[in-house]
């Protein structure tokens, strides 16, 4: 249940965080229906509604940013988080990028449970999750190659499969608050002291159905396997607190070692750190993105 509570509160925290945010392009939403989806389960649904959101013009170099779960769209461009990193001038500038933010499967606006299907609907994994944002892209947008693909806690987790399924659609991969290992952590308990009551206070109002399958659809998610298929360049950034994450068990060292461009950038723990939802707060990573985009050789097609 804590770790409901703390996913949660990020979808929560970078949708109504109050922040100093610069004005950039007014989104723009869009839908695309995949046809004759297949779910890992052999399901299929002649018609999977997947909905976006875009900042800025098809001109632009392409960046995809992916949510968390329970998240959206809504909670990407919201001033605490896009308006810290689409303004003009900031690292994701949208006057040079455009930005798709995808809804994934069961979330936002697109196809979920409780659209009429409730528990018929397909036991949806992040496999599928990823497959649905890579048709939406290619077929959907006609979008050949990305320049940035990030993602925060479950888009995160999104971010390390897509570079190992897709590895020549995009430059650069930013997963954050995400590990490619399946293997669980229990937090720490001064993280745990510090975070836990703070989250359970978090409101919920989630559909039941629509609640359940987007936590069950992590059940098997195992990016590991994939590690070594990964051609982008890719910097990991988690907070040194995350108590999902905890630095102290080695995985990400252990596992970063198999990707060939990749390295890791711990946000410092602090009085103003939130473990997990650190990471909702681009102030604290903004400067170290900018610098890897910077550096990440652009490798077309």
């Amino acid at each position: 249940m804590r770790f409901l509570a703390a996913s949660v509160a990020l979808a929560f925290v970078v949708a109504s965080v109050a922040a100093t945010a610069s004005e950039f392009p007014a989104p723009k939403q869009g839908e695309w229906i995949a046809k004759d989806f297949r779910f890992h389960t052999g399901e299929v649904i002649p018609e999977l509604r997947l909905s976006y959101t875009t900042v800025g013009e098809p001109t632009g170099e392409p960046v995809v940013v992916l949510h968390g779960t329970t998240g959206s769209a809504a909670g990407v461009i919201a001033p605490g988080f896009g308006g810290e990193l689409f303004g003009e001038g900031q690292v994701l500038d949208a006057k040079k990028y455009f930005i798709v933010i995808p809804d994934a499967i069961g979330h936002g606006n697109s196809s979920k449970p409780s659209n009429g299907l409730r528990t018929k609907f397909p036991e949806y994994n992040y496999d599928d999750m990823v497959q649905a944002q890579y048709r939406l892209l290619k077929e959907g947008l006609g979008i050949r190659h990305l320049r940035l693909l990030i993602g925060n806690s479950m888009g995160g987790m999104h971010v390390w499969l897509w570079g190992s399924k897709y590895p020549d659609y995009m430059d650069a991969l930013v997963p954050m608050a995400a590990q490619p290992s399946d293997q669980k952590a229990a937090p720490t308990r001064a993280a745990a002291d510090k975070l836990v009551d703070a989250r359970l206070a978090a409101p919920v109002t989630a559909d039941a159905n629509d609640f359940i399958y987007q936590w069950n659809s992590s059940r098997d998610y195992n990016a590991s396997p994939g590690l070594e298929k990964i051609q982008a360049a890719l910097l990991a950034i988690n907070s040194a607190d995350d108590e999902r994450n905890p630095p102290e068990t080695g995985i990400m060292e252990r596992e970063l070692r198999r990707v060939k461009h990749g390295r890791l950038y711990l946000i410092p723990a602090s009085d103003e750190t939130r473990g997990h939802i650190a990471t909702g707060f681009p102030k604290f990573w903004v400067k170290q993105v900018q610098e890897f985009l910077a550096t990440a050789p652009k490798r077309g097609m």
